[in-house]
């Protein structure tokens, strides 16, 4: 007797995607590879799923109205896109004289490839398998992280010599051991951030998660009662990130679920859940919650002066904020630099200086105004054009904002994700 054993290859591939996507974040694959053979693998994976699905690569149109037999093969407008932005980066990298580098431009490009053979491979299973790759993340890091209080930091400092370990870099420590899914951090216990290379960075991971179920709720298979188990999960860990952007996107994720039009019925229950915990938290933070508080900490402190006033020079937003000044500054002085962009080597001759902790201007000043403004506006549209819901347009593009802000990564690759999942799944479906 033979035993045969099947590999589904459409679903393995698409977690694979999935799970490369997230490592964007400062992920352990990518600390250990550096971005230069990352985005190169990322790239190849890209190119082998559309070489695997030409489906993606090309679409069959007819050849006019009145037929729908006789078709021609014409190139996905999605695929003619990133053509178009090919030639942007190699205009720059002409442009700058080669301060925008090659490496720059391919991360950039494959941020876009790699969301779209993502969601293309399947994207009637590609909500769900992302929910839960991402609970597996959450759970995971959550019994790793609380178990901290309970003793076993011994334990898990001993185990963790077995594993392979990726310096941090850092004079604070954080250094890591493990590359997959088991991840430890023995030297930074206070903030869940588990594989990734800081919280505000994991945060994103979940907070898209969270948007997906309250939105697009309809697209996951999942039971009403695994969704508000999820989302219970979901929530729990982002206390345990303790991540000031983090919770700022939470609160827009929640208030403009709460504006949706009521056609948008199956997600009344994972609504309820939002609610009740948001109320918890307010309860906590209005009796509870003192000047120790996870609250005060990560929130209140980074915004708010001693007195009670709004002050974004104090803490990290300081860092967040004030390349916004030093890029108005020098579209006054050198408006050319900000407009058509200096490249990833061309910062320290600007007003800026170098790489920031803002995304949002990292981008503008390394690749253009000309070239980021209509970019987000293209990708705003196409969400509003194909998701049909006003409002989770507007959230998405407030997540986004919050996103670049938040990071000084110039281009979240769930960014790209939030914005462009409804023109995707339109143009890759068959019945689309």
């Amino acid at each position: 007797m033979t035993f045969k054993i099947r590999i589904p290859k459409i679903k393995t591939l698409q977690l694979l995607c999935i799970y490369l996507s997230m490592q964007y974040y400062g992920g352990r694959i990518y600390t250990l590879l550096g971005s230069s053979i990352f985005f190169s693998l990322s790239l190849m994976l890209s190119a082998f799923v559309l070489t695997y699905r030409r489906n993606l690569l090309f679409r069959k149109i007819p050849y006019s109205i009145r037929s729908d037999t006789l078709t021609e093969k014409k190139i996905s407008p999605y695929i003619f896109g990133v053509m178009v932005m090919s030639v942007w980066f190699a205009l720059s990298i002409f442009y700058t004289m080669g301060n925008m580098t090659v490496g720059t431009s391919l991360s950039v490009l494959s941020r876009f490839l790699l969301i779209y053979v993502s969601v293309g491979l399947d994207p009637k299973n590609f909500l769900t398998r992302f929910v839960k790759m991402t609970v597996l993340f959450a759970l995971t890091s959550d019994i790793i992280y609380f178990s901290h209080f309970i003793g076993f930091t011994p334990l898990w400092r001993g185990i963790s010599r077995l594993f392979y370990r990726i310096p941090s870099g850092m004079y604070f420590g954080g250094d890591t051991y493990g590359l997959f899914f088991l991840v430890f951090k023995v030297d930074d216990l206070a903030r869940n951030s588990y594989m990734f290379g800081e919280p505000g960075e994991y945060q994103m991971i979940i907070n898209t998660c969270l948007y997906f179920l309250l939105f697009e709720g309809k697209s996951v298979n999942l039971t009403r009662k695994q969704k508000n188990s999820v989302i219970c999960l979901l929530l729990s860990t982002l206390v345990t990130i303790q991540s000031t952007s983090g919770f700022i996107s939470l609160v827009i994720i929640t208030g403009m679920s709460l504006l949706q039009p009521n056609r948008f019925k199956e997600n009344q229950s994972v609504k309820k859940v939002m609610v009740l915990c948001l109320c918890a938290v307010l309860l906590y933070v209005l009796i509870f919650a003192d000047d120790t508080s996870i609250f005060y900490q990560s929130f209140y402190r980074k915004i708010f002066s001693s007195d009670g006033q709004i002050d974004l020079q104090q803490g990290t937003a300081t860092a967040r904020s004030m390349p916004y000044y030093l890029m108005a500054e020098n579209l006054l002085q050198n408006p050319l630099q900000v407009i058509f962009g200096v490249g990833a080597n061309g910062l320290a001759q600007t007003v800026v200086g170098r790489y920031t902790a803002n995304g949002l201007v990292n981008f503008i000043m390394m690749c253009g105004m000309l070239f980021v403004v209509p970019l987000y506006l293209l990708m705003s549209a196409g969400h509003f054009q194909y998701g049909k819901n006003p409002v989770a347009t507007c959230c998405a593009v407030l997540i986004c904002l919050n996103q670049s802000v938040g990071q000084p990564d110039m281009l979240s690759i769930f960014s790209v994700l939030l914005l462009l999942y409804p023109y995707i799944v339109n143009i890759t479906l068959p019945e689309k």
